[in-house]
């Protein structure tokens, strides 16, 4: 009949507009690619690996570089040796640079991590430790660090006191609420106490200071700081305690670093007020 033709004539539009139309590839975005490097496995160092490892969005290379030079990375790393050159390829987003000395990474390698970073490709985030950043003071990359005075920056031993972090910056609350419902605050009111922290003296001008270290009886000290001057950004953490935070309610240790992270993204950072 008429109308069974018809059917027949639609369906069989359908099917060839079924099968020519080009298949819609799913969105994916490139993965994050960070390389975290510190001179030991620190407790702060193995923690932080293994938070960013598990996000399926980062594509992560740690590495252990000791005092004779000798780079140690993961089997499954994408490099065998750090840039000595700005020819020398380096396939990292993010850069998360622990207690090196600054002379076993050398003038060339430390001018490579400040050209990528001033050049907004290279993100930074920098752990205090007994090297860092008081060897960094006439180093190429102390143009990156947000601190007046490397060599001049003390560590104070906190000892027993329980600190409070407390956020300085919307921008920083933000990103810690990214990672949680909003039922949950961004931050919790206390945590276990850290054993030092480091007093960090004069800051540059264009950091900010996103969190700051509350004790009793005590002025508020800068905890994370952010150095953002054009296309630089370099976080310093002030600590290497934070893994201690692994034991607060909501992650708040992982929430911690996917915030600083996020504040890191180079070309998709959150916009600093």
């Amino acid at each position: 009949s008429t109308i069974a033709i018809i059917l027949i004539a639609i369906t069989a539009h359908f099917a060839s507009a079924a099968t020519t139309a080009p298949a819609t590839a799913p969105s994916t975005k490139p993965a994050l690619r960070i390389l975290i490097l510190d001179s030991r496995p620190r407790w702060e160092y193995r923690h932080v690996k293994t938070v960013l490892t598990r996000e399926a969005g980062f594509s992560v290379t740690a590495a252990l570089i000791g005092s004779d030079g000798k780079f140690d990375p993961d089997p499954k790393s994408s490099i065998d040796h750090l840039p000595a050159s700005p020819d020398d390829a380096f396939p990292f987003d993010l850069l998360l640079l622990g207690d090196i000395p600054s002379d076993v990474l050398g003038d060339e390698t430390l001018a490579t991590f400040r050209d990528r970073a001033l050049s907004g490709h290279l993100g930074l985030i920098c752990l205090a430790g007994q090297k860092m950043p008081a060897t960094y003071q006439d180093t190429p990359l102390a143009d990156c660090l947000p601190m007046a005075n490397p060599s001049r920056v003390k560590q104070l031993t906190t000892g027993d006191l329980t600190p409070t972090m407390r956020i300085k910056s919307p921008t920083m609350r933000d990103a810690l609420a990214h990672h949680v419902d909003a039922a949950t605050p961004p931050w919790p009111d206390d945590g276990p106490g850290f054993a030092w922290v480091q007093l960090l003296g004069k800051l540059k001008p264009d950091t900010q200071v996103l969190a700051t270290l509350a004790n009793s009886g005590t002025d508020d000290m800068p905890l994370v700081v952010l150095l953002a001057k054009e296309k630089l950004h370099c976080i310093y953490v002030a600590t290497d305690e934070t893994w201690r935070w692994r034991s607060v309610p909501n992650e708040a240790f992982a929430r911690f670093w996917l915030a600083l992270v996020d504040l890191s993204r180079p070309h998709q950072r959150i916009s600093i007020e």
